[in-house]
């Protein structure tokens, strides 16, 4: 009981000298995981989807330079809910600061680390709209080898978005437990995030291992991912966090 009440008391002067309460500072978080939701959901799941035709590199090439405004703004889109993860990361960091600093640490190292990979990773985008848009690449390679080449990157961009995805799972293992721990949060979100974790994980090193199987473990992996960390997402957007009593 003393240890629970020292603890109560911990978390209060440490959010005291952050001049802010963990509600209020979630409401930061807020506002930084409604544009993370908004700008990736968009990039990915609007742009980016409407252009890539598996296994057809014309098709996919006719797509982009039919539609090449919006497949610039998927680009675009993509990188700024990125940005927004820089934000988030600290943001959380101060949230989660007078729960464990080392482990808050933790976790805003690796936003760090896997935001760079997702910005570097996004330059194969740009590949097709250089190549096709070039006229000493049209005077050097066949029309056909510059749709190949086009197809390649964006296959680049799908590995590269593998490589990304072992810092996207791995910064949930320092949030999932933190949210466990500080009381901030049910503890259901916690065990949520390591269960996302684990999918983002299993599903990039099946693909670099065992690529026989990837096409079966992805669905699973990504339904994983996203179901265990959509509802801390929710949560914080639309709950946020609760103060210790």
């Amino acid at each position: 009981m003393g240890w629970a009440q020292g603890r109560v008391r911990g978390l209060a002067m440490g959010n005291e000298m952050n001049g802010s309460s963990p509600h209020q500072t979630a409401q930061a978080a807020r506002v930084w995981y409604v544009l993370l939701t908004a700008f990736s959901v968009f990039g990915i799941l609007v742009a980016d989807a409407r252009f890539y035709v598996p296994g057809d590199a014309a098709a996919t090439v006719a797509r982009i330079l039919a539609e090449e405004g919006l497949y610039r703004l998927g680009i675009a889109s993509v990188l700024a809910g990125q940005a927004c993860q820089i934000f988030l990361g600290l943001v959380l960091y101060r949230l989660f600061k007078p729960v464990n600093k080392d482990r808050a640490r933790t976790l805003l190292a690796l936003v760090i680390a896997m935001v760079p990979i997702a910005f570097l990773n996004m330059l194969n985008k740009f590949v097709p709209l250089i190549l096709m848009g070039n006229s000493a690449f049209a005077q050097a390679f066949d029309p056909s080898q510059l749709q190949a080449l086009s197809m390649l990157s964006l296959e680049l961009q799908k590995v590269g978005t593998l490589v990304a995805g072992v810092f996207w799972g791995l910064w949930l293992i320092p949030l999932g437990l933190l949210v466990l721990k500080s009381g901030y949060f049910p503890r259901i979100l916690g065990v949520l995030l390591l269960v996302a974790c684990a999918g983002y994980l299993a599903d990039s090193f099946v693909a670099f291992t065992l690529p026989a199987f990837s096409g079966t473990i992805a669905p699973i992996a990504h339904a994983l991912a996203a179901l265990g960390e959509m509802p801390f997402a929710l949560w914080m957007i639309f709950r946020g966090a609760k103060d210790p009593a």
